[in-house]
């Protein structure tokens, strides 16, 4: 009886050491399982937190389209070649090289004005275009800005004038001085790229007064030359800023005539400020003349 106890209590472990066997396999394959399925998810969420430590790229901003002088180049001539040949008397030469029998290139100093839009009826109801050297200071208003944004949209070219056109600033004793100069150019550069976008620039400068009228300006041509501008005057003007009394409509026309003479390339001087209504009288029969003389217009950029 004590053997046959012994035999079945024998049996029963031997049954429950061979059951918890089997559970331990079957527990070690689960397990591994899981570990399997869950890796992927770890290095998942180890890869996500590289990423999130890794900087950000920052994106270059993108450089705005520079426009040079005017919005189209339709009727543009380089105001630096057309300075420099007239430098050199080579303007005919310089025609002749770019395909130009005769151009004339209508230039307003001192704006934008009161005057600015009459100036600008009158051109596209001829259907030319001017170049516009404006002054910094003319821009400070609403109104100026405006005016600009106008002969801009126009197709008309933009040069820089200086910002205040104070000789005694600019030349003190009849001289340049080349820093006061720079810093306004510069301060009318801005100007021009807050009012016309961040793109816009222009080659060209008049000085105020003219070129050729103050001492110590081969500083200027040099400064200008290492920055790829140039300053330009004119080779024909209307007489409305000439010393003495002011010209009516009719004067400046026989004055432009005279001054035009008979030249293949002409830089007209002309003015665009409040005082100047005989100037924009005169303006279409002036444009006439030209067109009857056979020139072709132009603008500097």
């Amino acid at each position: 009886m004590t053997k046959a106890i012994n035999k079945k209590t024998l049996r029963g472990k031997i049954i429950i050491i061979i059951l918890l066997v089997l559970a331990f396999v079957v527990y070690r394959l689960v397990y591994k399982k899981s570990k399997l399925k869950e890796k992927p998810a770890v290095e998942q969420a180890v890869a996500e937190v590289v990423v999130e430590k890794e900087p950000a790229k920052l994106e270059e901003p993108e450089k705005p389209q520079e426009v040079v002088g005017c919005k189209s180049d339709e009727a543009a001539i380089n105001g630096v070649e057309v300075a420099a040949a007239l430098q050199n008397g080579e303007a005919a030469t310089w025609l002749d090289k770019n395909g130009l029998s005769k151009v004339a290139c209508l230039t307003f100093d001192d704006g934008p004005s009161a005057r600015t839009s009459e100036v600008l009826e009158t051109l596209e109801g001829h259907g030319v275009r001017g170049t516009f050297f404006v002054l910094g200071k003319q821009l400070e208003s609403e109104f100026g800005q405006d005016a600009l944004k106008k002969t801009y949209e126009g197709g008309n070219a933009i040069g820089n004038h200086t910002y205040t056109h104070d000789y005694a600033h600019l030349y003190p004793g009849r001289k340049l001085n080349l820093e006061n100069f720079k810093a306004e150019a510069e301060q009318t550069d801005a100007k021009l790229k807050e009012v016309l976008g961040a793109g816009f620039v222009t080659r060209i400068v008049r000085a105020p007064g003219g070129f050729c009228s103050w001492k110590g300006m081969d500083a200027l041509h040099d400064h200008l030359a290492t920055i790829g501008k140039a300053a330009i005057d004119w080779t024909a003007e209307s007489g409305d800023a000439v010393s003495g009394p002011p010209k009516t409509a009719e004067q400046i026309v026989e004055y432009t005539k005279a001054s035009v003479g008979d030249q293949r390339l002409v830089v007209l001087l002309m003015h665009d400020a409040p005082a100047k209504k005989e100037t924009v009288k005169a303006l279409p029969t002036i444009i006439s003349y030209l067109k009857e003389k056979g020139y072709e217009f132009k603008v500097l950029v």
